[in-house]
């Protein structure tokens, strides 16, 4: 195991809660409850209202909570939403080494999953360790 994917892969599936140092788990919270609110204010503009009776309107299986508007629907349809609404205000956090910003696509994929799967906090935040170490890995 000598490549950095080799490296990368390992990390991401060995990760434990217990492992993680105590700042970074601070740090997911805040990017966590920062982006929920990011979700929320995006649900409020006329097109994240928009964009969010197109997603009501495509069914499927209630798997997951839309925030902002309270229905189900599957994983990939809340991933969608939540992850188009990041943007809808521009306040997203950022990457700045790597010009990306991780939690309009990180958070909105782990949350939908983790409420489907019934998923404990400390599972919730070892997911959302792992996808924004992925995710930055990407860009340096």
């Amino acid at each position: 195991m000598n490549s950095l994917v080799d490296k990368h892969l390992a990390f991401m599936l060995n990760l434990h809660y217990d492992e993680i140092p105590s700042d970074v788990i601070k740090k997911i919270k805040l990017c966590l409850l920062d982006t929920i609110g990011v979700i929320l204010g995006g649900s409020a503009k006329d097109i994240g209202k928009v964009l969010g009776c197109y997603v009501r309107d495509l069914g499927g299986m209630q798997q997951a909570t839309a925030l902002g508007f309270g229905f189900k629907t599957t994983c990939e349809n809340v991933a969608f939403l939540c992850g188009s609404l990041t943007e809808m205000l521009e306040m997203q956090d950022g990457f700045t080494a790597g010009a990306s910003h991780p939690s309009s696509t990180v958070i909105p994929s782990v949350l939908p999953l983790a409420e489907e799967r019934r998923s404990d906090g400390k599972s919730l935040i070892e997911a959302l360790v792992v996808g924004y170490e992925s995710s930055n890995c990407q860009r340096r």
